[in-house]
């Protein structure tokens, strides 16, 4: 059974400043809390760029990272947090009341994430038309097959990038036109260089943590 909670997270700014947050193809249901304050529940956004997010010191963030393929009522879920403390357990009660994971967005993600080259051969695998896959993934993500299959690429061609020596060669093995089109790919989704991936950081970092791809 898959679980629709991916991975949960915790930080606490040690001064003010802005982080990037990369696409991850996942929504988060999040919690900000600073003492004295209220505690205040929301849920991400699904990206399709990476974001510039101010941190405030001392404030602490704690967040539940959701598969891909759950459709979350969302209404329902912050309405029964909303001002409150809760433990893990009692988040992930409270999710698999309010949400579903759809087998069948699962199965079409997978293949998007898979090896395959275009939205065409993803369809043929599936063994359904192209217009079934794009209303299948509209319907329940919000964005189409081309999305989540560029999406995949990138994090893959990304996490990678350290173990090819060439540029040019990662571009020709990730399945790119060439350099300057994985490079076009990377400012769009990442706004960062592969040079700059290449170095590492707190782009890259996120690149290895469980998510979409």
């Amino acid at each position: 059974m898959t679980d629709i909670i991916l991975d949960c997270w915790q930080s606490c700014a040690e001064s003010d400043g802005i982080i990037p947050i990369i696409p991850d193809g996942c929504r988060d249901l999040v919690l900000k809390y600073s003492v004295n304050e209220k505690p205040e529940w929301f849920f991400s956004p699904l990206q399709d760029h990476t974001r510039e997010v101010a941190v405030t010191s001392g404030v602490l963030m704690k967040g539940y990272r959701l598969h891909p393929a759950v459709k979350i009522q969302e209404s329902e879920i912050l309405a029964n947090i909303d001002g409150k403390h809760l433990e893990e357990g009692d988040i992930r009660c409270l999710l698999n009341d309010f949400s579903v994971l759809e087998r069948a967005t699962e199965e079409a993600l997978i293949c998007l994430s898979s090896d395959i080259d275009t939205v065409e051969q993803a369809s043929r695998r599936l063994g359904m038309s192209q217009r079934s896959l794009q209303r299948l993934l509209r319907e329940q993500t919000g964005k189409p097959p081309s999305f989540w299959l560029q999406l995949a690429r990138v994090r893959r061609t990304a996490r990678n990038i350290q173990l090819v020596p060439s540029l040019a060669e990662l571009a020709d093995v990730s399945g790119y036109s060439d350099q300057a089109h994985m490079t076009r790919e990377f400012q769009r989704w990442f706004r960062v260089s592969p040079a700059r991936m290449r170095l590492g950081g707190a782009e890259f970092e996120q690149l290895l943590v469980p998510a979409f791809g």
